[in-house]
């Protein structure tokens, strides 16, 4: 074992603030606006995933590494701000990329 492998709160830290420059990234603007669309668009109490939301919006990012972490960073927020909640179930990813990769389901609870 490494020094400094384990420590939960700077893990807490590092991923609070990689969602915060994902989610600030200009090359995600038109993301962020289609996912919004995508999320309105839903009936209260419908389910999804984050292939569903691609599906919608495409990927985010001009494609460079780390780009596609806003997908994670808008479902972090979304369930943060009480929109979302997850479902408890896993549905296996369709894209091709995630090599059949389980997501998870998450609900629309308000909104």
């Amino acid at each position: 074992m490494r020094d400094g492998e384990f420590d939960f709160v700077e893990g807490m830290r590092r991923k609070k603030e990689g969602e915060a420059r994902a989610r600030g990234n200009q090359s995600n603007v038109e993301f962020n606006h289609n996912a919004q669309q995508f999320f309105f668009g839903l009936p209260l109490w419908a389910t999804f995933t984050p292939d569903d939301l691609v599906r919608y919006t495409g990927l985010p990012g001009d494609g460079s590494q780390g780009s596609a972490n806003a997908v994670g960073s808008w479902f972090s927020g979304m369930y943060a701000a009480g929109f979302i909640r997850p479902t408890g179930r896993w549905v296996r990813s369709e894209r091709i990329i995630r090599h059949a990769d389980e997501n998870k389901e998450w609900q629309k609870i308000k909104g």
